[in-house]
């Protein structure tokens, strides 16, 4: 649970075992921590497309008080619309009851992670498609039978021309 102002949020594709998840990747600049966060920054994924998808929507520049926790094993931290996490302006009653946290006394800088995730997007959509192919065997016959079907027609096209 930290408090901290958005400095980036950036769409991500994650993939696990061939499903691809869609998230935004959301630096923030950490001010106070109460629990878990120890580093001046922060990065936390939330599932795109807002409140229909259960994820939280972030503006940069803004100030959020963000309850999260680590997902699955995986290196980051998450949020959904399930959490009590809000903007700062509405998070006043929730404040009331926790105090003041603490200042964050590491210094870290994962602004290159953010630039990072903009590579292994693309990555993760190819991996993604090699592992449903292997873990869903009709699903490569009907790549293939499309890509054969697709190469007899342009055969019979050029003999004909």
């Amino acid at each position: 649970m930290f408090s901290g102002k958005v400095r980036e949020v950036s769409k991500q594709v994650i993939e696990s075992a061939g499903i691809l998840e869609h998230k935004n990747a959301v630096l923030f600049e950490v001010h106070a921590a109460w629990k878990g966060i120890s580093e001046n920054q922060v990065i936390v994924n939330t599932s795109y497309g807002g409140s229909d998808a259960c994820g939280n929507e972030y503006e940069v520049g803004r100030k959020y008080l963000v309850f999260a926790n680590r997902y699955d094993k995986l290196p980051f931290l998450q949020t959904s619309t399930c959490s009590l996490t809000a903007e700062w302006s509405g998070a006043s009653a929730v404040l009331e009851q926790i105090g003041q946290g603490e200042k964050p006394l590491v210094e870290a800088d994962y602004q290159d992670d953010m630039s990072r995730l903009r590579y292994t997007n693309a990555f993760a959509s190819v991996t993604g498609a090699y592992h449903r192919l292997l873990k869903h065997p009709y699903a490569g016959f009907s790549v293939a039978g499309v890509l054969v079907v697709g190469t007899v027609l342009l055969v019979v096209k050029r003999r004909r021309s």
